[in-house]
């Protein structure tokens, strides 16, 4: 009965009884394992590795693998996607190629993994080999994606990308097509930035203007069942509007957030978790003659006026 059930029908359904309590925690300490997003890529050791690795560095993971966690669903033939800042990239590349991946260049970049390492000043111009300049459409804090591969005997092939930032390794999530996927992974816990919407009234809000560029990504979760709201004028009136919409300022950890503990792992030395002091403001406004749009906005953490983590459409 439970998997019929969206995460916030589980969490009111567990004050109902003691009873219903023991039984729901169970079997969300069953579903909600990071294992389930990581075990078609890797071994349990691996996984540990992986998550070692997540501890020590800026790494996150992001994309369908986590709309997979939340919704408790598997998508046949999804990548596993790997945000990572500039200065981990290496560690993490040469961890994945441990594991029997291939890395796999696209057109514009080298051929083999030690080139990719040693041409990192490049790695903006090979990865947008049609810009005039770096910076011309360029995604802020977004520097480059690498692919990786591996054969296995009894499915198709599967890929794992690493997707890597100039700045902190979370900016490119506010850059998604729409609110569904933006969703993270650390490695002590997952977290939805927009829960209510995603997972239990099944919309997504658009949030890239360049709709050519988030098309193939919103018609993928229409026909997984979900709505996709354009924009917020053309929101129906008459039905609730999730708070997590509203123009203002949020916060990872926030009450609109989502937020799972993971099963704990032996870590050596790690940091505190990441990236857990970022907010980000929800505009909505127009851009131009455009129609109304809704984007994302970081901002610097307490006290830090370099101003980095500013991301604005």
């Amino acid at each position: 009965m439970f998997e019929f059930l969206t995460g916030l029908d589980l969490c009111s359904l567990r004050r109902v009884s003691t009873a219903s309590l023991s039984a729901i925690d169970e079997y969300m300490r069953r579903v909600y394992s990071v294992n389930r997003i990581f075990a078609p890529f890797f071994t349990p050791d691996q996984t540990i590795e992986l998550r070692q690795i997540q501890s020590e560095t800026s790494l996150l993971v992001s994309g369908s693998a986590v709309v997979q966690f939340f919704e408790r669903v598997n998508y046949p033939g999804s990548n596993l996607n790997l945000y990572i800042e500039e200065k981990d990239m290496p560690t993490l590349a040469q961890f994945i190629d441990s594991c029997g991946y291939k890395y796999k260049n696209s057109p514009s970049q080298p051929s083999s993994l030690n080139a990719v390492l040693e041409r990192k000043d490049d790695w903006i111009r090979l990865s947008y080999p049609h810009k005039n300049h770096w910076y011309d459409d360029v995604p802020q804090q977004f520097m480059a994606t690498f692919s990786f591969v591996k054969q296995t005997p009894l499915r198709p092939p599967i890929e794992v990308q690493i997707v890597v930032s100039t700045g902190l390794s979370i900016a490119p999530v506010f850059d998604f097509h729409s609110t569904v996927i933006m969703n993270i992974i650390t490695y002590k816990t997952a977290i939805s930035f927009f829960p209510l919407s995603s997972f239990h009234f099944r919309e997504t809000l658009v949030t890239s203007p360049d709709r050519d560029k988030g098309k193939a990504g919103l018609q993928k979760y229409s026909v997984r069942g979900w709505a996709v709201i354009e924009n917020m004028e053309s929101y129906p009136l008459d039905k609730y509007r999730p708070a997590e919409y509203y123009s203002r300022t949020r916060s990872i950890g926030d009450p609109h957030s989502w937020m799972i503990h993971l099963a704990p792992i032996d870590k050596r030395a790690c940091r505190d978790e990441y990236p857990l002091n970022i907010d980000w403001i929800v505009n909505q406004g127009r851009l131009g003659d455009r129609a109304a749009v809704t984007h994302m906005q970081l901002c610097a953490p307490s006290g830090d006026d370099d101003g980095y983590l500013l991301y604005h459409r």
